[in-house]
């Protein structure tokens, strides 16, 4: 067996480039990468370390790293994970909508669906008029009427959207607890890079898990 060490180079050293790539083949491996291709896009965070809550709470706010933030695009027909972003300040969700589906890479013709926490004009522009996809995301502020609503998307939306679509998106919350219960909630890494390598491999381990049941 290797030194643990020297699994330590290897997961600060491999190119995250590689590990996007492994992520968004397993879907293509299950043979799912059409139009019937439906992604979930959620977040949920992850301790970033095993520090008790007594502790943090003792310390000063701007010293404490509360939660490092996952947004996942996942295939939900098959609830594996195609995509993935980290982030270690509180941002708004909209903010890592594009990043997380440009490393998912969908072909065009596939849905997207995701909480009203996405709910933008600018994002059903991204999923329709550039992917040549569908978004399927509830418009909040629903006692503003629909002559009210600004943009065209979201108008379409607030007139009415297909509820057994977006009742596909609790998956995602499944994947998370899948996640968190097999591999742990904390993060045993300190550094940015090396965080990310550790979310990403255990990804990677969730969707070899996942596939091995479902073939």
């Amino acid at each position: 067996m290797p030194h643990y060490t020297t699994l330590q180079k290897f997961a600060a050293r491999i190119p995250s480039e590689l590990l996007d790539r492994v992520l968004r083949g397993f879907a293509s491996e299950a043979g799912r990468v059409d139009a019937s291709f439906i992604i979930g896009v959620d977040a949920s965070g992850f301790r970033p370390s095993k520090a008790s809550s007594y502790y943090t709470r003792s310390l000063k706010p701007r010293r404490v790293r509360r939660y490092v933030k996952c947004t996942l695009a996942v295939e939900l027909r098959l609830q594996l994970v195609c995509g993935f972003k980290a982030r270690r300040v509180a941002r708004h969700d909209v903010v890592d909508f594009r990043p997380v589906l440009e490393k998912a890479r969908p072909e065009p013709g596939f849905i997207v669906v995701a909480d009203k926490g996405y709910d933008a004009e600018h994002v059903h522009e991204y999923v329709r008029e550039e992917l040549g996809g569908y978004a399927v995301i509830p418009p909040r502020h629903l006692e503003v009427p629909i002559w009210r609503t600004r943009g065209r998307y979201r108008k379409e939306m607030k007139g009415g959207y297909s509820r057994k679509l977006y009742n596909q998106r609790s998956k995602d919350e499944t994947v998370f607890s899948v996640v968190k219960r097999l591999m742990g909630e904390h993060m045993s890494s300190r550094l940015v890079r090396t965080q990310n390598r550790e979310l990403a491999l255990r990804l990677v381990a969730y969707n070899a898990h996942r596939l091995i049941n479902i073939t």
